[in-house]
């Protein structure tokens, strides 16, 4: 293969990660997380070969979010839910 048809599959993958993690994030699914750090791994090396060290630091601080983002969802799903007293429910 030779790099530009490495960099445009690298590209293909990162589209497709990327609105498949941000779908996957509306259904509220942790493994949105997942997908955006492939996306952003993919970007990172796209943008090395390009030169572009500014979108380097850009998908490294979202790759840093990324994993805020799982150990939160985490966290949040580990919590028991907590049902409020409404009074007159009936229940």
């Amino acid at each position: 293969m030779n790099p530009n048809t490495i960099n445009d599959v690298l590209q293909v993958f990162a589209v497709i990660s990327g609105l498949l993690g941000s779908w996957l994030v509306v259904q509220q699914r942790i493994d949105a997380f997942y997908w955006w750090l492939g996306s952003n791994a993919a970007l990172i090396v796209i943008s090395w070969t390009a030169g572009n060290y500014w979108l380097i630091l850009l998908y490294a601080c979202y790759t840093l979010m990324n994993f805020y983002g799982i150990r939160k969802w985490r966290a949040e799903a580990k919590k028991p839910l907590i049902v409020p007293d409404v009074p007159g429910a009936g229940v």
